[in-house]
């Protein structure tokens, strides 16, 4: 290990790489295996967050340069290290604009069903947010992959949600209006439902 730091402190004295090297050293000589365990997990966590960032910002110079393949390889990447209902919801989108349908709606899926479990956990926070999947769910069911059914299911959920909370939170209010566009655009008919 000697050997390598003094090599990578002539090349790179001020690395993040040798700094970590530098405090296992210390902390090897000081007895502290607790310390150094930390060390490392502390570096693997700054690269992993390094990495995601990377990851977003090669994802939209591929879709700028309209690269399909990569962008999907590169939003795979970033699923595998942060899968989250964002990460997955915004690759949906990806997938949906070139027209890869069965690949969106897995994701739209998975987007919406890790939405759901965080809001059984916290609803204040989370329940918009599976209204707007459920809506987006539901405008993809009219256009991308006709199913009135679905749709009108999607667009239903979105409204029950949203109906009794968009007034103390006004940016669901426009989730609420395009929810019911769908259900009226399904043939629902807007003025029963809402006096109901």
């Amino acid at each position: 290990m000697e050997k390598q730091l003094e090599k990578l402190k002539q090349t790179s004295p001020k690395s993040e790489y040798v700094q970590v090297l530098e405090n296992l050293k210390n902390y090897l000589q000081k007895n502290k295996p607790k310390e150094i365990a930390d060390n490392y997990f502390d570096y693997v966590k700054r690269q992993k967050k390094q990495n995601i960032v990377f990851l977003k910002e090669s994802v939209n110079a591929t879709q700028q340069l309209f690269a399909y393949e990569e962008t999907k390889s590169l939003y795979n990447e970033l699923i595998n290290l942060e899968p989250t209902a964002e990460q997955h919801f915004e690759y949906a989108f990806f997938l949906q604009k070139f027209n890869f349908i069965d690949d969106a709606i897995k994701q739209y899926e998975e987007a919406l069903r890790i939405y759901r479990k965080l809001a059984e956990e916290n609803p204040r926070t989370y329940l918009p947010d599976v209204a707007m999947t459920l809506t987006n769910l539901a405008i993809f069911y009219i256009k991308a992959m006709p199913d009135k059914e679905k749709s009108i299911d999607m667009a239903m959920k979105a409204v029950e949600i949203l109906l009794p909370v968009y007034e103390q939170v006004p940016y669901l209010e426009n989730y609420l209006k395009t929810a019911l566009q769908v259900l009226e655009a399904n043939g629902v008919d807007i003025n029963d439902l809402l006096n109901n």
